[in-house]
């Protein structure tokens, strides 16, 4: 900037570049020789349009910003729940695993698992936050945050996931 070479703003716009997680994701596979930029970005106008993504969301989407992708999973009546939302990725992303897939989520009167953690809170927006499963599936998160191989799903394992419930909702 003080020889003139780049202005401040062209610093500023580089160095957020640098901090970018979708364009250093995309560098990584051209430098792999899995994906050109060109065909990263087909794959994605495609993911838009199968998931109705407007220009703007796919922006969010690629920000790795979770205050600003996790919006687009809620349904409009769900708002209230956006900041518990928020900070159960955030927390799964740092205790858990940050490669964290989202879909849309629902309201539903019944749900048919094998196995589930469930916590009430009451309050402004009285909610139950549950984790639930088929099988198996709660056993990964339950020995990832317990930092102990379960094996399979068993009140230890359960417990473990009722911690993790703690935490976010304490949070």
């Amino acid at each position: 900037v003080e020889r003139g070479y780049l202005t401040t703003a062209q610093v500023e716009a580089l160095l957020k570049k640098q901090q970018n997680s979708y364009l250093a994701f995309a560098q990584c596979l051209e430098n792999q020789q899995l994906l050109t930029v060109s065909q990263l970005e087909m794959i994605m106008k495609d993911f838009q349009e199968d998931n109705n993504f407007s220009n703007t969301d796919l922006e969010d989407l690629k920000s790795d910003d979770v205050d600003r992708i996790v919006p687009l999973y809620l349904p409009m009546e769900a708002r209230e729940y956006e900041e518990l939302a928020c900070i159960a990725v955030r927390t799964l992303a740092r205790l858990i695993d940050n490669e964290i897939y989202l879909k849309n989520a629902y309201f539903a009167d019944e749900v048919k698992v094998n196995n589930a953690v469930l916590q009430s809170m009451d309050g402004k927006a009285p909610m139950h936050t549950v984790f639930a499963g088929q099988g198996q599936a709660l056993e990964p998160m339950a020995s990832t945050f317990a930092k102990e191989e379960f094996g399979k799903i068993d009140e230890d394992a359960l417990d473990a996931v009722g911690e993790l419930t703690n935490c976010i909702n304490g949070l």
